[in-house]
Formats: C-alpha cells, structure tokens, sequence
C-alpha cells in the first residue's frame, strides 16, 4: 500500500517519488481513466506514460477480469472503500502476458475527486521460485525426470480411476546391469552421463501419456496407463531394452550398459501402489536373477522367486562342497583339416534328485551371489586338469587347447592373473593349450586395470577368444584395443546362415573382420552339413555344434579328427569312444 494515500498531493516531486517505486502504481478517477503512471508500471505493460494516460484502466491492464470494474464501483456505493485484491494474468499491450497481483484502493481528499490507485505487483519471481520449488520437490535433479514421490501420487490416481474404466495401468521398472562397474570403471561423471543418457532413450520410446521416473541410482520405473493388454507392456519393454542397450558414445569411446526390467499389471486400487510397485521390482530381480538383459512380468512364479534363489543359492554351495560339479566337453574341429583343434568345456550342477542342471538355471544366482568366482576357479582348474589327462593318456594331440568361459565377477578380480596361473602350473600345461572366452559386455566394461590382467594373460600365451560375437556392442576399437586372438560367430547367425540373407552378410562380415585383423574365426552351433560347406566356402577357420559333436562328459572323449561332411557318422563315433 501507499503510504498516506488518503493525502496525495498532485504535484511533481509526488511524481518523482512513484516514480522511484518498483511497484507499478496507476492513478486513475472513479470511472477508472488514467490520470497518472509511474515508470514501473509503464515498464510492466510495455506502453509510455503518454500513451496510457487518458485511456480506461481496462484497456491498459486486460487481466481478463471483465466484470472488476463494475464489481468495485458497486462495493464503493455500498460505502466499501476497503481495498482489494485480484490475482491474474495482466495481458501486455505487445501480446505476452505476466501473473501479477493488483492491489485497488479508494483516496479521497478535501482539494480534489475521489481517485482510485491500482498497485501492479508482478508476481513473475515469485511464481517461478514456487516452480522451481516444486520441481525440486517433485523431480529428480540429475535428469530431470519425476521422483518417487510425483510417480506414487500419479500411481495412485490411475488405480483410483481403474475402477471407472477396464483398462490396465502398468509399471515397468529398468535396472541397469552392473552399473556399478560404470562407476568404478570409467568415474562417477561418466556414471551420470550414462544416466542421463539413459532418461532420454526412455523419454524417446514411451508413450506421450507415459511417465518416465527416476526412482534413484541406476533404477527408473516407468508408469503406462490405458493398456489393452498384457501384450502392450511387454511390447514397451522391449522397445525400453532395445534402446538402452545401444553403446552410448562418450567422446572417442563407448559404454555399453544393458538392462533388466519387471513388468507388473493392475486394474484398479484393490491392490496399493506400494503393493505394485513391490511387484514390479521383484519382476525386474527375477529378470536379472535369470541372466540380465531381458524382461520378466510378475505373476504367481514371480511370487516364489525369492525362495527359488536361496534354493538355488544353496545348492550351489553344496555343489562346491559336495562336488556336484561336472564338465561336458564340446569339440572343435579345423574346417581346413578336419583335425579337432579344442574342446570348449561347459558347466553342469547336479541336484539332489540325479538330474544335470544347465548352466541358464543357476549361473544367473551365482553371479548375484559370487559364488561364481569359487565356480569359476573350479572349472579352470578341472578343465585343465582334464586336458593334461587325455594327453598323457594320448587322446588328444599336444596342440588341442581347453576353451573356459569367464564370468563379469572374473574378469573384475585383481586376481584373475594368479588363478589362471595356478590352474596352469597345477595341470602341468603350458599357457597356450588354455583360452579364455569373455563375452563382448566384459570387453566393452573392461577398465585399464582389467585390460592390464587380459594382456598380461596374453603375453603368457593364453589364447582370449571373444564369444557370441555380434550379439553384443564390439567395435573396431575394442578389438585393437583388446589383446583378443580368437572371434566366435554366435549360433543365431549361424542358423540363419542359409535362409537369411542378413544372417549370411553379417558371418560373412565377421569372417572378412577376423581375416583383415588377423584373428581365427570360430562359428558356434553347427546343424548340419550344409552350413558347415558354406561356412567353409566363405572362409571361417573351425566350427563346433551338434552335427560335429554335441558336449559329453569327459569320460567320453572327442575323436582327433573327423571327416567334417559325415556328421552321422562323427555322432555315432562320440557314442561308441569308451
């Protein structure tokens, strides 16, 4: 307010004094024409003193408040000369507009007409500070997506608007894979750029009507409301998978990130939000507790995940107490020679009932767990130790190596170099009769000090081969950049070979790559005998698969060699070696 409004003088200096006023201030008489304005006030409607004074406040101000005059001039004949206050959006002259508030009060005095002043406040600052005030409240700060808080109360109201409507409200909740390792790998920095990177690829694939939330860390959820079914979810996670999963460019380098998601469903507030979003999350677990990268939806298995990997947790270490552990040995033959080059050895549990447990029902628990690391040690040193066996028992020729797959945790530990020595040294081998194959995750993760540990395994002789290459993020960089002498050509290319056209050009691809770099290719699940002949038309230096031999225990030893086009007569051999 004014001071001593009820005594304005019309003088200069008066007008010198509002004019020092940073609010705006207009004086105008009862039928509301402008007498006087102060600087302020010109400033914030964007006219001159001259161009205002004379016309109707109303022309000057629109605040859409069509009905403010007649309403004040009624409460002055009712003998109200309180003032008043009306907030609204004052419409500038040049078209853009400003939240203010206008403050109208009634001056009398003896020398002159009753007058009105209206005080224009711009509210513009302080809308802007509640704003960003709520944004804070209600937003994440480093990508600028919803929090917790924004995704519950939306959460809430869509559970609470099911019951009007059949449709369904999903939550997808993303779990980056071993995010962690970004982390400690590359820096906390690149940490954040891949988050970031992260919420912009999920804002990109969502629904307009979806909301993408950042709950904290490496976890977003994502809420999707007016599904038809079941299969529009999935369908949105895996367009969610697909598009994290693509190498994230950081300068002249990579990372590459995958993600493990849970799905849950729900029709209407019979069930919480908090319930909901429990259900989500232990989907996603069950996702990265089965192998990461892929999608799990919650239902009643969902509901005994938990118990299913303690189960499994336990069996794993009775396996390493109990030696439940066994190897199968697949072969790998020479396509030049037909001579048997290596053995890839391969894991198998035995539970309490007899039955050989493959390695996609528990491998997932043991990396969780890393139980994967005493694993891991075991199948090194039992592979090598098999290797050593069939030579003295002349088996197998002094140049067959043993293939051994290594796990992320593996790869991580500082003492992945003494462990590989020691199984070595313990078989009585020599490095190059072992190769280790890494998958193209770990190579791309691979931090200075992991790149150390692979070439100093390197220059020992052991052979690094990278397996199913093509499935994953492999670039020309990281095979200059990584001491690889071997590339597997994953099995689903393999398959298509010779009914996809897109099958054949990428093996065709990998072999030429392999050449032009100097590395043996070697394709993976050889079916049958014609896509060995194509395989060795286009080039490719070994094979291994069911036609040429599918994995045996080691009491079952591959043949040295085999005449590669007779694949029958290579299985009945497998079946008949004592």
């Amino acid at each position: 307010m004014i001071p001593d409004a009820q005594h304005l003088p019309a003088s200069r200096r008066l007008r010198d004094v509002l004019d020092l006023a940073s609010t705006g201030i207009c004086v105008t008489d009862m039928s509301g024409r402008i007498a006087h304005v102060n600087r302020s006030f010109s400033r914030l409607v964007r006219l001159t003193a001259t161009e205002v004074e004379g016309c109707e406040f109303g022309k000057a101000v629109d605040t859409g408040e069509a009905n403010a005059y007649a309403a004040i001039a009624q409460r002055l004949a009712d003998g109200d000369t309180s003032p008043s206050r009306v907030e609204g959006r004052l419409k500038r002259h040049d078209g853009s507009e400003v939240d203010v508030l206008i403050v109208t009060s009634h001056i009398q005095s003896d020398d002159c007409e009753p007058q009105l002043v209206f005080e224009v406040h711009d509210l513009s600052e302080r809308r802007d500070a509640e704003a960003k005030l709520l944004r804070q409240a209600m937003h994440d700060p480093l990508t600028g997506l919803p929090n917790r808080a924004l995704f519950m109360d939306r959460l809430r109201l869509m559970l609470a608007r099911g019951a009007r409507s059949p449709t369904l409200t999903g939550v997808i909740f993303i779990d980056l894979d071993d995010f962690k390792d970004i982390n400690d790998g590359h820096g906390h920095k690149v940490g954040d750029e891949v988050l970031v990177e992260t919420a912009r690829r999920l804002m990109d694939v969502v629904r307009p009507f979806d909301t993408v939330t950042r709950l904290g860390g490496d976890e977003f959820v994502i809420l999707c409301v007016d599904l038809a079914t079941q299969l529009d979810a999935t369908g949105i996670a895996t367009r969610l998978l697909e598009a994290i999963a693509q190498p994230i460019a950081l300068g002249d380098d990579e990372v590459g990130v995958t993600s493990s998601i849970g799905i849950a469903l729900a029709k209407d507030d019979s069930v919480s939000a908090d319930a909901v979003l429990h259900e989500a999350d232990s989907a996603m677990y069950r996702a990265k507790t089965r192998g990461k990268n892929q999608i799990e939806i919650f239902d009643d298995h969902a509901r005994s995940s938990i118990v299913t990997r303690v189960r499994i947790e336990a069996l794993l270490r009775q396996g390493l107490r109990d030696s439940l552990f066994v190897l199968h040995y697949q072969p790998i033959y020479d396509l030049a020679t037909g001579e048997l080059v290596a053995v890839e050895s391969l894991l198998r549990l035995q539970d309490p009932h007899g039955d050989l447990l493959p390695p996609a029902s528990f491998i997932g628990v043991a990396e969780h767990s890393g139980l994967i690391v005493p694993i891991g040690a075991w199948v090194l040193e039992e592979s090598c130790r098999q290797l050593a066996q069939w030579r003295r028992d002349c088996v197998v020729s002094e140049s067959v190596r043993v293939a051994v797959n290594l796990s992320v945790r593996q790869v991580a530990r500082s003492d992945l170099v003494k462990t590989v020595r020691r199984a070595i040294a313990e078989s009585g081998l020599g490095p190059s009769s072992l190769s280790l194959e890494l998958t193209e995750s770990i190579l791309m993760e691979a931090d200075s000090a992991h790149v150390r540990q692979l070439e100093e395994l390197r220059a020992m002789g052991v052979v690094l081969e990278i397996d199913d290459f093509g499935t994953g993020y492999s670039s020309l960089t990281y095979l200059k950049r990584l001491p690889v002498s071997v590339i597997k050509i994953d099995r689903s290319f393999v398959a298509g070979l010779l009914t996809n056209a897109a099958d054949r050009g990428i093996v065709l691809s990998v072999i030429g790559l392999g050449q032009a770099l100097g590395l043996t290719t070697i394709a993976e699940g050889v079916e049958n005998a014609e896509q060995l002949d194509a395989l060795w038309v286009l080039g490719c230096d070994q094979a291994q698969g069911f036609y040429l031999g599918r994995p045996r225990p080691s009491h079952v030893a591959p043949p040295a060699a085999t005449d590669w086009g007779d694949g029958p007569g290579l299985d009945a051999a497998l079946e008949t070696t004592p």
